[in-house]
């Protein structure tokens, strides 16, 4: 049933559960509730929802990770947080880093595009 209401393969299921196992305290009610606040509190369509989840699935017990990351990532960026609901609705799963974690991969990148 928390197959049906995150739209993914079973195995794929499990493999959140593995990384969060409250997971499966949820009911499929409780589940579908929470997907549908979540997408509500980040402007995401309920069918990416868990595009982020599988990213990270802890967030569904941490749901105020995801505004502070939100605002990190705009921060990090040095975007308005109206480019950062664009990116997020195109790569939802870019909200499951926050700004520190941005930060590394952007230093990183900087790295590699001065060392060729």
């Amino acid at each position: 049933a928390l197959c049906r209401v995150l739209g993914l393969p079973e195995q794929r299921l499990m493999a959140m559960v593995q990384r969060c196992p409250a997971l499966f305290s949820f009911t499929p009610e409780a589940l579908d509730a929470t997907v549908q606040a979540l997408a509500a509190l980040t402007g995401l369509q309920a069918c990416q929802v868990p595009q982020l989840l599988a990213a990270d699935p802890t967030l569904l017990l941490q749901p105020d990770r995801l505004k502070r990351n939100q605002h990190e990532l705009g921060q990090a960026l040095g975007v308005p947080t109206q480019e950062v609901l664009n990116l997020t609705s195109r790569e939802p799963q870019a909200l499951a880093m926050s700004g520190a974690q941005v930060e590394e991969r952007l230093k990183a990148l900087t790295a590699l595009l001065e060392a060729s």
